[in-house]
């Protein structure tokens, strides 16, 4: 996907899932401190609420597109992944295209909200924990719109030794290689 940042290394990682998703990007709320207690993120605004209802149907039909919830739940899809996104923000401003989007919301917030969106469309196999790698972006563009690309690291799925982005497999932890629960 020629719209992620160029510094993807194509050797050691296989994209298995992609897309993109229209609309002006939301973040995911974070849980606030309200007289001594913490209020949800269901106490969202009703436009985040939509986006993310959106961005669920999105990725819902990119599952199905691609063979369902059971081939993303296969054996080749525990590994650790890494997910890449960009969030584009629309502006009539044709001088900030292209520029870094340096405002709210947080790339961490939005991240969230879209990697909560494909653990609930089923894109992750299981939880949002798979993902090892996350490596947002924030953009101004001519209208809003999110390219995201899921990818798994290729010398860790055929059983034989390898190295991923220089870290020899030896030293990985086990949750990464698929073996038990990823801490937390």
């Amino acid at each position: 996907m020629d719209t992620i940042a160029d510094n993807y290394d194509t050797g050691a990682w296989e994209c298995i899932l992609s897309g993109s998703i229209n609309g002006q990007p939301h973040g995911q709320p974070r849980g606030r401190h309200v007289r001594g207690h913490v209020v949800s993120w269901a106490a969202a605004s009703a436009p985040v609420k939509l986006y993310r209802g959106h961005v669920e149907r999105c990725l819902k039909q990119t599952v199905r597109d691609a063979g369902g919830v059971d081939r993303m739940r296969s054996a080749a899809w525990r590994k650790g992944l890494r997910l890449d996104a960009q969030f584009n923000f629309g502006t009539p401003q044709t001088a900030r295209w292209g520029q870094l989007h340096t405002h709210k919301p947080d790339a961490d917030n939005l991240a969230k909200l879209l990697m909560d969106a494909m653990q609930a469309a089923g894109a992750l196999g299981g939880d949002d924990g798979k993902i090892a790698m996350l490596c947002p972006s924030k953009r101004w563009a001519p209208r809003g719109v999110v390219f995201w690309r899921l990818s798994r690291p290729t010398g860790l799925l055929d059983g034989q030794r390898g190295t991923v982005l220089g870290v020899d497999e030896a030293d990985l932890p086990p949750w990464l290689l698929g073996q038990g629960e990823a801490p937390g």
